[in-house]
């Protein structure tokens, strides 16, 4: 063995004393710069965990997992089955197509707002129940990509609360529905939309603070679970979780009492129906699609497309079955039949009586 000891002599590395000569053990490695599995012979690379921001050097495991690990995506190339990137385009595609849908009717809401269909649904619901299904389904695009603390949080910000006001809005239609209509007073009695969008917001308050607390104490970080996928994770994770979905199914039953009491009033105002759709989708994803979703940690891909579906199904469907209806009666039947001052008058009829509403009343509910 020949070994130089001149002190003079520099190293490879800066280093002023002879390497360590000691065979080393190969190492497979995935380069993110490069695009491609590489072998280490010398002992020189430095091979990274998956949960640092920006790894280079990433393990052979990665490859292919279904899940981004390196930032510019090449360890899940197009050659993938399944490949996560026809995935975010699919679902991506379809988000965008809500996003188009929920756009336009807020468009028609705010045009046609003086008009007795959308006054007799509620103006302030109908934009409550639109704007949170917006940033309901954005949710989504957080979970697009390589995760980290601080997306992994944003989801859950935009999904919960805009769930929490989606849900709350639903809620204080029905309130003020059976507050107005079961009435038996002599004396008049009145739910503004301030009061509605007020009563809404606050129903959201408790969500609110849940995840200010989250943010605060329990801040996510990435992980590697025992199949070395990396995922967010927090150590009071299924707490906070708990006390999301207790809160949701707390005033998801509110809004099912109210439906079945509220359930002979005019449909305009009520929306019984409506709101039992909503709960539906609500237990759907809390009955079904949660515990479906937290059971496929071991597999990634079909884990996050199911979740990713669960919550365009609830916001877009549930707000389209309210939505449709009032824009098709506002282009085929209001515009057809509006009167020269643009102020049409719809009747609603119940059993007891028939109320009369136009553009131009000063009834509040």
């Amino acid at each position: 063995e020949f070994i130089i000891l001149d002190p003079k002599v520099t190293w490879p590395k800066g280093l002023n004393e002879a390497p360590d000569s000691t065979p080393v053990e190969s190492i497979d490695y995935f380069s993110c710069p490069l695009k491609k599995e590489l072998t280490d012979t010398r002992g020189i690379v430095k091979v990274e965990s998956p949960t640092e921001s920006d790894p280079t050097n990433l393990p052979t495991s990665i490859y292919c997992n279904e899940i981004i690990d390196c930032t510019n995506w090449e360890d899940e190339p197009w050659s993938c089955s399944p490949n996560i990137r026809k995935g975010y385009i699919v679902i991506g595609i379809i988000i965008i197509i809500g996003i188009t849908f929920l756009v336009f009717s807020l468009g028609v809401i705010i045009y046609f707002r003086a008009w007795a269909r959308v006054r007799a649904a509620g103006s302030i619901f109908l934009l409550l129940s639109c704007t949170s299904s917006i940033t309901g389904i954005s949710s989504i695009f957080f979970t697009f990509g390589k995760a980290n603390g601080y997306l992994c949080m944003s989801f859950y910000w935009f999904l919960v609360l805009s769930a929490s006001v989606f849900m709350g809005s639903l809620l204080a239609r029905q309130y003020r529905a059976w507050k107005v209509f079961s009435n038996k007073s002599v004396t008049p009695v009145t739910f503004s939309e301030t009061k509605l969008f007020w009563f809404s917001l606050l129903i959201s308050v408790p969500d609110f603070f849940v995840l200010l607390f989250w943010s605060i104490f329990d801040f996510p970080k990435l992980v590697k679970d025992d199949d070395d996928n990396v995922r967010c994770e927090s150590d009071l994770y299924i707490l906070f979780y708990a006390l999301i979905l207790a809160m949701k199914a707390f005033v998801a039953i509110g809004s099912l009492i109210l439906a079945v009491l509220s359930r002979r009033f005019p449909s305009a105002f009520s929306d019984a129906r409506l709101v039992g759709f909503a709960i539906y989708d609500e237990c759907l994803i809390g009955i079904i699609s949660v515990p479906l979703v937290l059971s496929l940690r071991s597999e990634p891909f079909l884990q996050w497309v199911l979740q990713a579906i669960a919550i365009l199904f609830f916001f877009v469907s549930t707000f389209g079955i309210m939505m449709v209806p009032k824009i098709y009666g506002l282009f085929l039947h209001d515009l057809r039949n509006s009167s020269s001052n643009n102020s049409p008058t719809m009747f609603l009829h119940t059993k007891r009586s028939t109320v009369l509403l136009s553009a131009n009343s000063n009834v509040q509910l």
